[in-house]
């Protein structure tokens, strides 16, 4: 998928002749411009790696580890590249949970960077039933005062989140 926007600006890059070759045949391949074959490698791929980290949740036994591969790649997302990066709604075939705990993710990022979050979050319902990152009844009044607001929303109450670890 390759956006048409205007182009008012210019880069100009040195390569040798095979690598232009390559990538005029690369281009020529997806029926696309040079130009635009290039921008859809360089800007899509941060939107093809999110989505590829969601979609390993599905068959992972080890969540808290693609958790954390999902943390790293928000983190690394600047004004410049989130909304391209989370613009595509995760796989449906996540359960509830997975689905508000990325939601709240990128919705916390979003506050951060002070950018909107996208579209599809809103139309991801919170959980039903409260989740809390504890079991120990002396530190749920905790987690509910102190949950970053996008998981209070979400009915999940963690102490740790997005540009932290723990």
């Amino acid at each position: 998928m390759l956006m048409k926007l205007a182009k008012d600006e210019f880069l100009q890059i040195r390569l040798s002749s095979k690598q232009k070759e390559s990538i005029r045949n690369a281009a020529k391949m997806a029926n696309a411009d040079m130009s635009s074959w290039i921008l859809s490698k360089v800007l899509n791929s941060q939107s093809d790696d999110f989505l590829k980290v969601i979609e390993k949740l599905v068959s992972s036994q080890q969540q808290s580890y693609i958790y954390a591969e999902i943390h790293d790649l928000l983190m690394k997302c600047d004004h410049n590249i989130f909304s391209e990066t989370v613009k595509l709604p995760p796989t449906d075939q996540l359960n509830s949970f997975q689905l508000n705990y990325i939601t709240a993710m990128v919705e916390h990022r979003a506050m951060q960077l002070s950018e909107k979050s996208p579209n599809w979050c809103s139309d991801i319902s919170s959980l039903q039933k409260p989740y809390f990152g504890s079991n120990l009844k002396s530190l749920k009044l905790y987690l509910l005062l102190n949950s970053p607001i996008a998981f209070r929303k979400r009915n999940i109450f963690i102490d740790s989140t997005v540009g932290q670890r723990v």
